[in-house]
């Protein structure tokens, strides 16, 4: 895996939550 991968994946993680 990419970190790309990783921070898009947990970005929209993140906007979910918030």
């Amino acid at each position: 895996m990419r970190y790309d991968m990783i921070l898009k994946c947990f970005g929209i993680f993140a906007l979910k939550v918030f």
